[in-house]
């Protein structure tokens, strides 16, 4: 029975593949009547480059992998700094600052790699693009961007006045700034609005109270007022 069974679906795969070596002898028989042989040459040629095409892309390699800056700030109060970034290892990573070639380095044995900038006054965009050994190139990273100032924030107290007395133990503490620049009284947190304003409440102590405003922006600047209130 069992020998039967496989004599059976023998048969019917041997049917199956004639019926296919006629269909295509038939085509190419119509190929030929419509097209005449030089056009099923040419076809064959097409055929034969489109794999010679995908094997020289197969044998020119993979693309690395995109560069990432590996950056712990987006502003600094420094001309000069060190960007640091992780890529695929042993690969050449071509710098941009502000859409002009940096300059190229060699990625270590662990993918990382350095470059040593100057910036320019207010933001610098930096993008990153790798190229393997075999010259294919990875994509373009993202636009980083770091910001770039020395100028100390602006800080205005607005109220206490140096030398004010007061009988109540709590007072506010108020003024103005520049917009996105935190504020901390006595290196506590001031509530900050988006347009700079400040506000802090404090509670005095008997007899003189010191009182620090420290204004820092992004970059690590900072403006420093001091004055003395005294509580009766």
């Amino acid at each position: 029975m069992q020998y039967s069974r496989l004599s059976t679906r023998y048969e019917r795969l041997t049917r199956q593949q004639a019926y296919l070596l006629l269909g295509a002898s038939v085509v190419l028989l119509i190929l030929f009547a419509v097209f005449g042989f030089p056009a099923i040459l040419n076809l064959a040629a097409t055929v034969s480059n489109f794999g010679r095409k995908n094997q020289n892309v197969i044998e020119k390699g993979v693309a690395p992998t995109i560069p990432r800056l590996a950056q712990s700030f987006d502003a600094t109060s420094s001309a000069k700094v060190t960007l640091s970034g992780i890529a695929d290892p042993k690969v050449t990573v071509e710098a941009f600052q502000d859409d002009n070639l940096l300059g190229n380095t060699v990625s270590g044995d662990d993918g990382k790699f350095n470059f040593d900038v100057t910036l320019s006054k207010g933001d610098n965009l930096f993008v990153f693009q790798a190229t393997s050994d075999s010259g294919v190139k990875s994509k373009k990273t993202e636009v980083y961007k770091i910001s770039y100032s020395n100028s100390p924030p602006k800080l205005e107290i607005s109220g206490p006045k140096d030398g004010d007395k007061f009988k109540d133990s709590q007072i506010s503490i108020s003024g103005k700034t520049d917009p996105g620049v935190s504020v901390a009284v006595n290196d506590r947190l001031a509530i900050t609005s988006s347009d700079g304003n400040f506000n802090y409440s404090l509670n005095l102590n008997s007899g003189d109270n010191k009182i620090r405003v420290v204004a820092t922006d992004r970059a690590g600047n900072q403006t420093t007022k001091e004055i003395t209130v005294k509580l009766e």
